[in-house]
């Protein structure tokens, strides 16, 4: 099967390279075995993508750890193929988890203001990594806003907490 890690990208040892490249290839699998549902090639390969993602975040009930070098790859893979707001958002959010939310805020930032003022995942992301990057009025602000765009109420009333909780501990700026 095709490799899908870059050998020349510094994701640790060469032991945890080779652990996540039969990790892909078993995700791979896995997606492969439905692929006769895709309408096409480039559907099949989101599809893939999406479901490596999801694979890495079900790993983490069995090992105990998010792989976040693997999540950065397959994202970089998705929006490679997609370019898609969400895949954007998702990758920065991974940035920001992995150490560098100042870098995750910029990448945020620079998406489309027209596609992101009134997409509530954006305002959640982007207040989850403002308060990772320690700039807790930006992340007030967001979560607010995220809370004024949400109409179901069980996900405002997550959100409101939340909110509840920056503003407890003192972390509104």
């Amino acid at each position: 099967p095709e490799r899908l890690c870059d050998p020349s990208r510094d994701v640790g040892t060469r032991s945890a390279m080779s652990e996540l490249e039969d990790f892909l290839e078993t995700a791979t699998g896995l997606v492969d075995a439905t692929s006769a549902i895709a309408v096409s090639a480039w559907h099949e390969r989101l599809a893939q993508d999406e479901a490596a993602i999801q694979s890495v975040h079900a790993q983490r009930a069995v090992t105990g750890r998010l792989n976040l070098d693997a999540l950065l790859m397959l994202y970089d893979l998705l929006v490679a193929h997609t370019d898609a707001i969400g895949s954007r958002i998702g990758r920065a959010v991974v940035i920001a988890e992995g150490g560098d939310p100042d870098a995750a805020l910029i990448e945020l930032e620079g998406l489309p203001a027209d596609k992101v003022a009134k997409y509530q995942p954006w305002w959640v992301a982007r207040s989850h990594v403002a308060h990772l990057a320690g700039q807790s009025a930006i992340a007030s602000t967001s979560l607010r806003q995220a809370i004024d765009l949400t109409l179901d109420a069980a996900v405002k009333a997550h959100l409101a907490a939340r909110l509840a909780v920056l503003e407890k501990s003192g972390d509104t700026g």
